[in-house]
């Protein structure tokens, strides 16, 4: 295609793929006429088309399309029941962890406080229970953690 026909190339496509409005197709024809290698051109166009056309595949028959409906119905309703067991082991774990948190709350508020701690609720029970702790040993008496001694400047 020669320099002057450059300017055709966008018009000669959209004839080709009757993209054209008709004065541009009747202008695009009349081009065509007269011009040997826009001929060329779309002529080589044509036989690529053909060419691209042998590569499309066939239409799929009923047969197949019956084939690939059945199997991914089957696929998703194999979805589906996994999916439905993971949530069903899931939900029986959720279960557990619950039930092992609630006895351990429940242990925890059963168990006899540890030795050397002193539970009161009422202003009289907390100041016997002051007065108790006072008057125990060192021995009995928690030990503080250590703190670190700060060196001297």
């Amino acid at each position: 295609m020669n320099d002057p026909c450059k300017k055709w190339l966008p018009r000669l496509m959209a004839w080709f793929d009757d993209e054209a409005s008709e004065l541009d197709a009747k202008e695009v024809r009349a081009h065509l006429l007269d011009c040997a290698p826009c001929r060329a051109a779309v002529q080589s166009w044509r036989e690529l088309r053909l060419d691209l056309s042998l590569l499309q595949p066939d239409e799929p028959t009923e047969e197949v399309l019956e084939r690939m409906a059945w199997r991914f119905e089957e696929g998703l309703a194999d979805e589906i029941h996994s999916t439905s067991t993971a949530l069903r082991w899931w939900g029986r774990l959720a279960a557990a962890l619950m039930i092992g948190l609630g006895g351990l709350l429940i242990a925890e508020r059963t168990v006899m406080p540890l030795a050397g701690t002193v539970e009161a609720s009422t202003p009289r029970e907390i100041e016997e229970a002051v007065q108790e702790i006072l008057q125990r040993p060192v021995e009995l008496m928690p030990l503080a953690p250590e703190r670190p001694v700060p060196s001297g400047r």
